[in-house]
């Protein structure tokens, strides 16, 4: 029996996707959720499928995420996006790794 079939053959009705948009204040991100037929959310306490926010993520938040859940950030991503952050990353990789970080 294939995946999106139930045991009567029947096909399996889907569920639309919620996208969490209580920390997103870009009118364009909803532009796009709208336009693939998802369904917005605002409220933290919905059972959302995507979470997306315009800031950081705390571990706490990343750590409760359930199976199913994705978020647009990752948390330490700061560590990355901030070049001063990013540099600072790079250095001390390229101590453990000179080969790899050559162009440094």
């Amino acid at each position: 029996m294939p995946k999106d079939e139930d045991k009567t053959g029947k096909p399996k009705r889907r569920r639309k996707v919620m996208v969490n948009l209580s920390n997103c204040r870009y009118r364009v991100v909803e532009q796009a959720v709208e336009s693939m037929n998802w369904v917005v959310s605002r409220d933290d306490n919905a059972e959302w499928d995507l979470y997306w926010t315009d800031t950081s993520v705390s571990e706490e938040r990343v750590m409760k995420l359930k199976r199913h859940q994705k978020i647009n950030h990752f948390a330490g991503m700061s560590g990355l996006c901030k070049k001063t952050n990013m540099a600072r990353t790079f250095r001390k990789m390229a101590a453990h790794m000179p080969e790899a970080f050559s162009f440094i």
